[in-house]
């Protein structure tokens, strides 16, 4: 008997070469984590007004020119007997970060608002503050930034209150190129003269304002520090002498005292960089086409 053995032989399907490293470089660089931009402090004004004569219940703050998209961070302080607050400012685009009052004292105290918004206007504009019991003094800063991420721009704030010359901000954590703000409301009790005085520096805003009449006696200081984290991590505290701020020595006043992280917008980069994700999926898919270009070899010859 005539046996016959048939053998079934595989057919070797070719493979694009082209397509396959096409796959490789997607799933590598498809690893590359966004990168985020530091933020930039382009403007800052600072404002006050005291009245010696008639209590008010609201004070304008400028809001600076800046390019289009940046983000504006506005501060308003009065003086304040423990019940006095903030109401909504204008324009109602600014939403509320925070509302509070500095340590209570038998002779007075202060209270702050601190609020931010996005903004596309490159013009300068005004807007106002409101809060609802009159008084004599009060003062505003804003400070305009960009690279601010839009959707979540401020990650984080800490405050502390007190009562006496110095003042300590509180340390929170941020990201390598967040902006952070450090905000010091000081309240009564500085002199016996009156007077408004307002000064805006690179990174800096300072805003007094003291009113004495026969029945009273108000004042409010405000002073905030802007600057760009070199590094991810804590701020650390940072504190302010009343005294040496106003030039007088024996200047002691409720305070309150916040540090406020701001975090920058993410972006693509420009050239992708390949992560560490992205490096060792690169090693294994090229291991893998070394292995499958052996065995098709193997199998042809």
């Amino acid at each position: 008997m005539l046996l016959l053995r048939i053998t079934k032989r595989r057919r070797i399907y070719p493979v694009n070469s082209t397509r396959f490293l096409a796959l490789i470089f997607f799933l590598t660089f498809s690893f590359t984590a966004a990168s985020k931009a530091a933020v930039e402090l382009v403007n800052g004004s600072a404002g006050g007004h005291g009245d010696e004569v008639t209590p008010f219940s609201e004070g304008f703050f400028e809001l600076p020119a800046g390019p289009p998209g940046s983000f504006e961070l506005l501060v308003c302080a009065t003086s304040s007997t423990g019940s006095n607050t903030f109401l909504d400012p204008v324009p109602d685009s600014l939403a509320t970060i925070s509302i509070a009052s500095c340590q209570p004292s038998p002779q007075g105290t202060c209270v702050a608002g601190i609020w931010g918004q996005n903004t596309s206007s490159p013009d300068y504009r005004e807007g106002l503050c409101s809060w609802t019991d009159p008084t004599t003094v009060y003062v505003a800063g804003v400070f305009r930034w960009t690279g601010v991420d839009p959707n979540e721009p401020v990650t984080g704030i800490d405050c502390n209150t007190g009562i006496g010359q110095i003042a300590t901000a509180p340390s929170i954590n941020v990201e390598e190129g967040s902006g952070v703000v450090r905000v010091y409301t000081f309240g009564v009790s500085f002199t016996d003269q009156f007077i408004t005085a307002n000064e805006v520096l690179q990174g800096s805003i300072s805003a007094l304002a003291l009113s004495e009449n026969r029945d009273s006696f108000q004042g409010v200081f405000l002073r905030e520090f802007a600057s760009v984290a070199e590094e991810s991590g804590p701020t650390g505290p940072f504190a302010v002498n009343l005294a040496e701020e106003i030039g007088e020595p024996e200047a002691e006043a409720p305070w309150r005292a916040c540090t406020i992280g701001l975090s920058a917008r993410s972006i693509a980069r420009p050239i992708p960089t390949m992560s560490e994700w992205g490096m060792g999926v690169f090693v294994i898919l090229t291991a893998a086409a070394s292995i499958w270009a052996i065995r098709r070899r193997t199998r042809t010859a």
